[in-house]
């Protein structure tokens, strides 16, 4: 009898671990996972998009949180694009009670391993093509444009005034092996007769050489495909430089760190914006995320923790339409395909089979010299 039960142990444990697939639903808190870049260049952007996240998830939990059960966030560094599948492959594996993915970041190498695993990655804030796209990345709910859809942006403002020549200065991110970025942003610019000069950032050392390329390149206008520090070290070369070209940025330019570089260089940036300005009150979801910063003793807004704010409400929203059914991935994940015309808050979001960019929203801002927005 004994043997027979070592036996019906064993095999309860293999069928477990068969079934992790499944999820079942835990009595205890209900966990979120959040890959994002904690240490590295892009640690800066993680620590303003984790800011606005956390402050409503906070939120969430002293309302009693979702069906009774707190809301537990799991942070895990994921520094590089190319270490992404296995810094995740090694998360997952270690959170397989994790009902679904937050702000997961450099996530553009792992979009096989994410569609096996079917756990939904609600708000990425990557702009990759293939991130963008049903058919390759399935499992991903983007709660704003791609890249490709912000610099077309650009381009049409810029054809608009008449600029026929620019050069494109980016780095490893959109530069990515992984990625198609690159040339669809350029035919981005070449489909309405512009010029396009792609210059890449280098990783690390002197970046002399960078705007070396720019003078040989004459352009009327600078359009930045940067991001984090790779963004402040242009800036701070653009100072030292005594350069004067006109800049253009995709939102990769949102960080706080950015508006003071843009004060120390004297500059202003065109940004294209894929959410509604962070200082707009008249905007409910900005009004509210707005006064639940203030409350937690946060008073610097940002684009970017508006972001996580944003995202994280789309993610319990997502919960709670689970309704009575078992809380696991394939319920979240249905839930979030079956959300139409869910109003964030003046932000209306739609998912469906084919459509994984749940708002449409794009606009051109401008980061002036004194480090204020203007529209």
């Amino acid at each position: 009898m004994r043997i027979l039960n070592r036996i019906f142990c064993v095999a309860l444990f293999f069928f477990g671990l068969c079934n992790a697939g499944a999820h079942a639903e835990s009595a205890e808190s209900i966990k979120l996972l959040a890959p994002l870049a904690l240490s590295g260049p892009l640690a800066v952007t993680s620590e303003e998009l984790l800011a606005g996240a956390k402050v409503y998830l906070a939120q969430v939990n002293r309302n009693g949180g979702v069906r009774g059960r707190q809301l537990n966030l799991v942070t895990v560094d994921n520094p590089t694009i190319d270490a992404a599948n296995d810094t995740l492959a090694r998360a997952l594996h270690d959170n397989r009670d994790a009902v679904a993915m937050l702000l997961p970041m450099q996530v553009v190498s792992a979009l096989e391993l994410i569609a096996a695993e079917r756990i939904a990655a609600i708000g990425p804030p990557g702009g990759a093509t293939e991130e963008h796209d049903a058919d390759r990345a399935p499992m991903l709910y983007h709660i704003k444009v791609g890249w490709r859809g912000e610099y077309d942006k650009i381009a049409e403002q810029l054809s608009r005034v008449g600029i026929d020549r620019v050069a494109f200065v980016y780095d490893r991110v959109i530069g990515s092996w992984q990625s198609n970025s690159l040339p669809l942003i350029t035919q981005a610019f070449m489909a309405r007769r512009i010029d396009i000069k792609p210059i890449l950032l280098p990783e690390s050392g002197a970046i002399d050489g960078v705007f070396s390329q720019v003078r040989a390149a004459a352009p009327q206008v600078v359009v930045l495909g940067l991001l984090g520090d790779s963004m402040l070290r242009f800036l701070d070369g653009y100072r030292a430089s005594h350069a004067s070209w006109p800049l253009y940025s995709s939102s990769l330019g949102n960080l706080a760190s950015v508006r003071d570089a843009v004060r120390r260089a004297g500059a202003s940036i065109g940004v294209a914006q894929t959410l509604p300005p962070f200082w707009d009150r008249s905007v409910p979801v900005v009004r509210e995320y707005q006064d639940a910063m203030t409350q937690a003793g946060k008073k610097d807004f940002s684009y970017l923790s508006l972001e996580g704010y944003m995202a994280a409400k789309v993610a319990v929203e997502a919960l709670r339409r689970t309704g009575s059914r078992p809380l696991n991935r394939d319920a979240v994940s249905n839930a979030l395909g079956t959300m139409t015309n869910y109003d964030l808050g003046g932000v209306p979001i739609s998912f469906g089979p084919d459509r994984r960019e749940g708002s449409h929203y794009l606009d051109l801002t401008l980061l002036k010299s004194d480090g204020q927005y203007v529209r």
